[in-house]
């Protein structure tokens, strides 16, 4: 049974179908891998309002919203940066900073806010506001250090309040700075939020590693693409030899 066509012209024409199909086949599967995933994260009409970005609208600070946001955060500082009622800090809190920790952690008073020695009578009121649109307000609050806190004078949080259900609760409460009495290992008295927050080294031999396989991985396709055009014209360019061959092996019979 021949699996090719006995016309050497039909031969080569096949294998120009081949190769034209293959290098198609290599240009869909390297578009496919190697485009970025942002390409299919609209998936609507063009033009259409489910493609146009709206910004919330902005809010005015008014002596109502403040003391809204006054309240929580009297209620918050001690029950979750002092520790003093963890439970309460979490039915103050969003569903998004509950869901950092399990039920039980928050009762321990293992909860998602860097804990503070917190100034008695220390100004709950006097921060900064960031922005406030609607149902999101952001803050700065600087906390100062009690007496018993011998290295840190303060820590400035940003906290990021959300309404819901009608109550202003606290999405995020994490450290930005930290001003020092006794100054860091560099000498500096002032920690910014990335040294508060815990880092991530990576071993720059594994990251070397990890790149390169990406690549790999990445390029397979192609290559196996490319392999699969190689592999169609070593075969269509045996046949054509093959028949040459034949061809001329037979004309030298005649003569």
């Amino acid at each position: 049974m021949r699996l090719l066509p006995a016309s050497p012209r039909r031969r080569r024409r096949l294998a120009r179908l081949g190769v034209v199909l293959a290098a198609a086949l290599a240009v869909l599967i390297s578009t496919l891998v190697l485009r970025g995933p942002a390409d299919n994260d609209s998936e609507g009409v063009a033009g259409s309002r489910a493609d146009i970005w709206v910004p919330p609208k902005t809010i005015r600070m008014t002596p109502k919203l403040r003391r809204e946001v006054n309240g929580t955060l009297d209620r918050f500082v001690p029950a979750a940066v002092l520790r003093e009622a963890p439970m309460e800090a979490y039915n103050l809190s969003t569903p998004t900073l509950r869901s950092s920790a399990t039920r039980a952690q928050w009762r321990n008073g293992e909860i998602p806010v860097y804990p503070f020695r917190v100034k008695e009578g220390s100004d709950l009121h006097g921060w900064r506001l960031n922005f406030a649109v609607e149902n999101n307000v952001n803050v700065d609050l600087m906390l100062q250090a009690s007496k018993e806190e011998k290295e840190v004078s303060g820590i400035a949080y940003t906290v990021d309040l959300k309404r819901v259900g009608g109550r202003w609760l606290v999405e995020s409460f994490f450290p930005t700075a930290e001003f020092r009495r006794v100054p860091a290992a560099n000498g500096s008295r002032i920690v910014a939020q990335p040294d508060l927050a815990p880092t991530q080294t990576r071993d720059p031999v594994t990251q070397t590693s990890d790149d390169v396989t990406y690549r790999i991985f990445a390029l397979a396709p192609l290559l196996v693409a490319v392999l699969g055009v190689g592999l169609v014209i070593g075969v269509f360019v045996a046949q054509y030899v093959r028949g040459k061959r034949a061809e001329r092996d037979y004309l030298a019979g005649r003569l």
